[in-house]
């Protein structure tokens, strides 16, 4: 999911929000490394909020997925 100010075309550059949803445990070293990819591939910052086994995204989890562009 995208969500966020990239997704209002009135506010130029910041950053990327990303709500990634899985079934499979992430560890830590991974999302960073995630994080550092997409940040390097894309020229800004980037946010990710996960959903995972054992990692609860809290109320901005439910705000991404009612706000937010579901990526494909």
């Amino acid at each position: 999911w995208l969500f966020g100010s990239q997704l209002d075309d009135e506010q130029v550059g910041g950053d990327v929000d990303l709500f990634i949803d899985t079934p499979q445990r992430n560890g830590l070293r991974q999302i960073v490394q995630a994080k550092a990819a997409l940040t390097s591939a894309l020229g800004r910052p980037v946010d990710i909020v996960l959903r995972a086994p054992g990692r609860d995204p809290g109320p901005i989890g439910q705000i991404a997925e009612q706000t937010g562009t579901r990526l494909q």
